[in-house]
Parts: C-alpha cells; structure tokens; sequence
C-alpha cells in the first residue's frame, strides 16, 4: 500500500490568520475604551500604536506563510491570504492619517483671526500637563496656517449680535459640544432667531480676514489679547462662547471658542479650535472651523430667506 506524506501546516500562515482576528477586537476594544472614557487618552494612544507594529507583523507572516506554501507545498495558504486581508482593512485608516500627515502641515490649534487670535479661559484650567500647552500662536504657525488653509477667514454679518449669538450657539448644542464658558455682554438680548419680526432684513457678507485697526487691545489674564470691552461707549462689545468638541470615531476631545465682535452695523465672528492631544491634527481643526462656518453662513441665510 503507497504512503502518502501528509502537508505539513505553516505556522506563520496559522499566525497570520490568528493575530489579524486577535487585531480586529483588539482595536474595537481600544476604540470602545476612549469613546467611553474607560481608558485614559495617552494609554489608547500607546495601544493604538502597539497595534499598528502588529499589523505590520501580521502581514509579514502572511508573506512567510505564502512563502512556504510555494516553496515547500505547506498548507495555510487560504490562512495568509484571510489574515492579509483583514490586517489590509485595518490598515486603512493609518493609511489615510499617514497621508494626511504627509500633505499638511504640523499644527493643532487653527484660528481664523491670524492677528488677534481668540483667547481661552475655561479651557485653560482643563487641561493637563500631558496635553498639548494653550499658548499665543507663533509667527510660524500662523504664517503656516495662512499658507496651508487659505480658506480658514473670520466671518462679518450685517446683522446684530445677538442674533449672530443665538445662531452660533445653536450650531454648537446641536454638534453635541459642551459648552464650558461663555461671555455675553449685559446689552445682549437673547432673543429667539425664530421669532424674530425682523428676521428678514438680513444681509450676509463673508470677507476675508484684514488687520482690524484702531481696535484697543488690552491682555486679559489666561485668556490672551481680546479687543477691550468698554459698555459705557465708544468700546468693543465682545461675546464669546467656549466648548469642548469630540472627533467622530475615537472621540478625542478638543477645546472650541467662538468670539463675536459688535461693529457698527454688524457683526465679526471668529473661531479657535485646539487639539488636546498630539502634534499634528491631521486636518481636523481647519475641517472643524469651514464645517462649522458654512453651517453658520447657511443658518443665518435661512433667516434672511423667511418671511
């Protein structure tokens, strides 16, 4: 009776197979524990990072594993080919944060107004010494910023205040983000945009930011430079709104301010947002800032458009 010799399994195909399956619930878990606030930030970083190193092991061992099934006729090769393909999956996103580190630059904290950036003061007593320090903005970032995000201006409405007020902090409650301070002058009406009987007399007028000049510039501890606020007259009425915003999947949080000047006529809207963590915010903030004033310029162009 002939023997038969059996084919002997490959165990890097085997392992390929097993740490892609471990890998996948392994970052779920990972994402889950940050969504959910049952890991600390650093520590889901560290382990995000220590996944990636695996991913890359798996996909060694697939090659090992293809390796050996043609050159020694091994079996695993449908193994190498399942755990190749699901590290390639799991690679995407690294994928895509790689190249969005690749093409922009290296900041975390995006302003619209280059000249005077709006300030932080609840923020400020959030964060750690592990996070990322709220500080005035270099001259090279913010040259970087203009570069880089162009598109990133303040925003000017021929409307009042309040009603630019209203708007933003609708926007914002709706986005889900904790507001954590605001600033709202005593001359501020809070009135409903809704109900307004005037609603329809608004005119929309987005500009590109310019240096506000004859603007009095006075330093307001842990905030930095705010244009002064004088209601007695001949002043700046300043309004400003803080809050905490979450990104989509992994919910990192990162501080928001929002800060509305009174003009003669009108009203100038500019916006921060800063990362909490990391040197580079893959694009996030700039998204933030355009989403968020497109949906501002939308809200209050459907006020204009009632009636």
């Amino acid at each position: 009776m002939p023997a038969y010799l059996e084919r002997r399994q490959s165990w890097a195909a085997l392992w390929c197979q097993r740490l892609a399956v471990f890998l996948l619930f392994y970052f779920l878990v990972t994402i889950a524990g940050q969504r959910w606030e049952l890991i600390d930030t650093p520590s889901v970083l560290g382990l995000i990072a220590w996944g990636l190193v695996l991913l890359l092991a798996t996909l060694g061992l697939g090659v090992i594993g293809m390796y050996h099934l043609w050159e020694f006729g091994h079996k695993g090769g449908m193994q190498s080919v399942r755990g190749i393909a699901l590290a390639s999956l799991m690679l995407i996103p690294f994928g895509w944060a790689g190249w969005q580190a690749f093409n922009l630059p290296t900041l975390n904290d995006i302003t619209t107004d280059r000249f005077t950036p709006p300030g932080y003061d609840q923020a400020l007593s959030l964060r750690t010494e592990k996070m990322n320090v709220l500080d005035d903005l270099s001259d090279l970032e913010l040259e970087t910023q203009a570069i880089s995000y162009p598109h990133i201006g303040s925003r000017r409405y021929t409307t009042s205040t309040d009603r630019v007020y209203s708007a933003a902090k609708k926007l914002i409650e709706a986005r889900g983000w904790k507001i954590i301070g605001e600033e709202v002058p005593e001359e501020i009406d809070l009135i409903d945009i809704e109900g307004s009987a005037n609603a329809k007399t608004l005119q929309l007028s987005v500009t590109i930011p310019k240096p506000k000049p004859e603007i009095p510039i006075v330093p307001v501890a842990g905030a930095g430079s705010l244009p002064a606020i004088d209601n007695a007259g001949g002043g700046i009425n300043v309004t400003s709104i803080e809050a905490v915003a979450t990104t989509m999947i992994m919910r990192f949080t990162d501080d928001v301010v929002v800060r509305i000047i009174e003009e003669e006529g009108g009203a100038l809207v500019d916006m921060r947002s800063s990362s909490r963590w990391g040197v580079h915010d893959l694009g996030g903030n700039a998204r933030r800032i355009a989403k968020f004033m497109r949906d501002l310029d939308a809200a209050l162009i459907g006020v204009a458009g009632e009636g």
